[in-house]
């Protein structure tokens, strides 16, 4: 699980304002603060970001956190020139992801980069049944590309498999990622 934010740290470094979107209980935060300048920790989910706030605000980390519906609305403390995403599209309903996108994308630098990060649903087999358990929307490869493609100019598709960030045979790969850059949706 921390190789995938390493993946993130590493490809947003240099960036100033990033936009965590469903932080939960601020997981991988401190990897990725160690390249880039701030963070913007959102989630719905008001326990986990009551933890995360006690947690990180005590050690001084250039973070914030907002209980954010994404769905619904925009977050504060924008804009951002990153995005990252980790294990969050596939818990999103299909019909829901245009306004997902766009209330990103209305936060979002003309210069952004974006990651999103999903298990791969061609490994969906190989799960358990509690790892499933919400998990309402997988992409493989082609899907994510194509959902990405309609707000970003430019996406690139990498694999992970046991750690390895790749390029490889996608529909071997227990693990996506989509790297959007420079958004073209605007409000």
């Amino acid at each position: 699980m921390l190789s995938r934010y390493k993946f993130c740290s590493k490809t947003l470094a240099g960036k100033k304002n990033v936009l965590e979107l469903g932080c939960g209980e601020g997981f991988g935060l401190r990897l990725v603060l160690q390249t880039v300048e701030r963070i913007h920790g959102i989630d719905f989910d008001p326990l986990f970001l009551d933890w995360a706030e006690n947690t990180y605000n005590n050690e001084l980390l250039n973070v914030t956190f907002q209980n954010v519906n994404i769905i619904k609305e925009t977050p504060n403390n924008g804009p951002f020139d990153g995005m990252y995403a980790l294990d969050f599209i596939e818990h999103v309903d299909s019909k829901c992801e245009e306004n997902v996108m766009k209330n990103i994308c209305n936060v979002l630098t003309s210069n952004a980069i974006c990651i999103f990060g999903t298990p791969n649903i061609t490994a969906h087999k190989y799960a358990s049944k509690e790892s499933l358990e919400g998990h309402v929307n997988l992409k493989d490869a082609s899907s994510l590309k194509i959902l990405l493609s309609r707000y970003f100019e430019n996406v690139i598709i990498f694999s992970m498999n046991d750690e390895v960030v790749h390029t490889g045979f996608y529909p071997m790969s227990n693990y996506l990622f989509g790297v959007g850059f420079h958004p073209t949706y605007k409000k």
